[in-house]
């Protein structure tokens, strides 16, 4: 414990100092001038979808690191099939599993609506992953947004009934643009009216019985006027042009969730896909302990990040054909897998019947399947990994991640800041920068007719990120 404490530690160290952890010039201010409503604009897309989606957030990390496994994070998994290009999205690990495509378009619209021919599709990618981290088992508040009046008392039953209605009072912070989209939103123990907003005002939290147990608030509003009903003639604001946006908005609003960083920024889009480097690459559900050691060593991340990306398993969903083969003939033997849990083994057993003509959907985690949290590893504690691939990186003898997977089990803390450190890895696996590839204005399609650059990409170094096949 002592030693991975000292890994948090730094890797808080980083985060904070802004160290680079590759040698990718990516920063996290990269849009800071020429597209500052990016973050907020990709947040509320996304949680626009979370309405419907409860695996969104999961999803869209997966879509990132099957990006970056495959010649690196530059979006070449969203290219769709041309006379061109042969998509990833094809490959075996990726055909009819991977998920959010269509809300990384819907991103990308947004974003072009506001910021046109700036932000990469890779870069979406990066930030997506992080707001899926972040978004994950929202529980709203009592009485913490209304329409127009505040009351602090316990009886209040002012706050949105449900999380749709937070959507549509999040909706009203974001006006087109050049609109004069009236706002109000709630700090503290009052309305942000002009000149009100108090950063440090969370009296009502601290009042309200029913928030106690609510996480510190996190406002960065700058004491910033919102528009608001005791406020008509105040200058119309929206919360985007705050300090804190969306982010600080949703912070406020919500508990639960993972963990949130400072995504580096600046990559920029391939010109091809490569569908034959997406077979080799990405692990299977069924991968040894080997093969995803060597499958992460081929992208120049070690064990550590293994067991820590791992961790996204966390939340979200696996169809039964991913590991049926452990409940009826691991390896051939004709019988379940002698690491899974017997009591598991039959709930699975039932979700995932033999020879069944459905494809059914289980949870990757069996305590919390909603929240980013440390329990998946407590699941390989006690031998109940839902794919071969979790498992094998508690129950393989004698191996290093073992050590791993029970100091993140013990302390979340840890594994949460090795988490950050290994996606901003991850996020920086031979990425294209200053004039190499482009920025997509569509991110299922590059630019114009590209057959006549088909050797562009192919020659780059990221195209050496090869893992070795068994």
């Amino acid at each position: 414990m002592g030693v991975m404490r000292v890994v948090a530690w730094f890797a808080i160290f980083v985060m904070h100092a802004g160290f680079s952890v590759s040698n990718a010039e990516l920063s996290s201010t990269f849009y800071n001038e020429t597209c500052p409503l990016l973050y907020d604009t990709v947040y509320a897309v996304i949680y626009d979808a979370s309405l419907t989606d409860s695996r969104i957030g999961a999803s869209l990390i997966r879509l990132h690191f099957h990006d970056c496994f495959v010649q690196g994070c530059d979006g070449s998994i969203l290219l769709n099939n041309t006379a061109t290009i042969e998509s990833e999205q094809d490959a075996g690990p990726n055909n009819n599993s991977i998920r959010g495509l269509d809300v990384v378009n819907n991103i990308k619209t947004a974003v072009e609506n506001i910021c046109p021919a700036t932000v990469s599709c890779a870069d979406i990618l990066a930030i997506a992953a992080e707001v899926g981290s972040v978004l994950s088992e929202w529980r709203m508040p009592i009485g913490l947004i209304s329409d127009t009046r505040h009351d602090a008392s316990p009886s209040s039953s002012a706050g949105p009934r449900s999380r749709r209605s937070a959507a549509k009072a999040a909706a009203r912070f974001i006006p087109a643009p050049g609109s004069g989209s009236r706002s109000i939103c709630r700090c503290g123990c009052s309305l942000c009216s002009h000149n009100t907003c108090n950063r440090n005002d969370r009296s009502h939290s601290r009042n309200h019985d029913r928030n106690r147990n609510l996480k510190p608030w996190n406002y960065n509003y700058s004491n910033k006027a919102v528009n608001s009903e005791i406020s008509p003639q105040a200058t119309k604001t929206s919360l985007v042009e705050l300090g804190g946006g969306l982010r600080g908005f949703f912070q406020a609003q919500f508990e639960g969730g993972g963990p949130s960083w400072s995504v580096p920024l600046g990559r920029r889009d391939s010109l091809t896909a490569n569908i034959t480097l997406a077979n080799l690459n990405l692990p299977a559900p069924s991968s040894t302990l080997d093969e995803l050691i060597d499958s992460f060593t081929a992208q120049d991340l070690n064990t550590t990040d293994l067991v820590a990306l791992s961790g996204a398993h966390t939340f979200g969903r696996a169809h039964c054909s991913t590991f049926d083969d452990r409940l009826y003939d691991f390896n051939g033997t004709g019988s379940a897998d002698p690491t899974l849990n017997t009591t598991y083994l039959e709930i699975l057993s039932e979700i995932c019947p033999q020879n069944a003509t459905v494809d059914n959907l289980t949870n990757l985690d069996l305590i919390t399947p909603d929240e980013f949290d440390n329990k998946y590893y407590s699941n390989l504690q006690n031998l109940n990994g839902l794919l071969q691939s979790d498992q094998e990186l508690f129950s393989t003898s004698g191996a290093d991640t073992v050590d791993l997977v029970n100091s993140f089990s013990s302390d979340q803390s840890v594994f949460f800041a090795n988490f950050i450190v290994s996606m901003i890895k991850m996020g920086n696996i031979g990425v294209l920068e200053g004039d190499e590839g482009e920025i997509r204005l569509e991110c299922n399609f590059v630019n114009g007719d590209s057959s006549g650059l088909a050797g562009v990409a192919s020659n780059h170094p990221k195209d050496k990120l090869v893992a070795k096949s068994k």
